[in-house]
């Protein structure tokens, strides 16, 4: 370009500008669940960006009570791969986490895996944190929650009356008792 307005050599090129970046969904298969029982999440991270996504984890964060128990499955669709393939082991707890990828725009990761929790869990609702981080990026979170309900309390009144406070030897006497259901389990 000589900046000469009789010349054809004026030239402009339009570049879309480079965007990488992930999205990341978290979700229990039961939101609420009791003492001992295994919880299963799914975590989905979807490339949503126009780039690739190089050294990218996802960290899961258990809360208190929990102990990992199993990846049950690990689904990559698109063109990225696993560049190394460290697993949670069982017994795990705390922050877990499952290699690390490479991610191309529009590939989605999916992992399922298990929880076990502990009998020492108190009723109340535990926050379960995912997040995935890159090299391109900041680490973006999701969170999904357990509720650990208050257990079953089963609990009765029990009275008993008789039908006449007087009697003689020999005399019949009825009595009436009744049981009254006052707890929050079935009886």
């Amino acid at each position: 370009n000589n900046h000469d307005p009789t010349e054809d050599d004026q030239d402009s090129a339009l570049t879309a500008p480079v965007k990488p970046f992930a999205t990341i969904s978290k979700t229990p298969n039961n939101q609420e669940a009791h003492l001992r029982d295994n919880v299963s999440w799914t975590i989905t991270v979807e490339s949503t960006g126009t780039a690739t996504l190089t050294d990218l984890y996802v960290r899961d964060t258990l809360p208190n009570y929990f102990e990992f128990v199993s990846t049950d499955s690990i689904t990559l669709t698109g063109t990225g791969s696993r560049i190394s393939t460290t697993e949670p082991s069982a017994g795990s707890t705390g922050n877990i986490s499952w290699g690390i990828w490479t991610l191309d725009p529009g590939d989605i990761l999916v992992i399922k895996c298990t929880a076990n929790i502990s009998t020492e869990a108190e009723p109340g609702t535990y926050t379960n944190l995912a997040l995935v981080d890159s090299n391109e990026f900041d680490s973006v979170p999701d969170t999904a929650d357990v509720i650990i309900p208050i257990p079953p309390v089963p609990r009765a009144i029990i009275t008993k009356k008789v039908d006449s406070q007087e009697a003689k030897a020999g005399d019949n006497v009825s009595w009436t008792i009744t049981v009254e259901s006052t707890g929050t389990a079935t009886l």
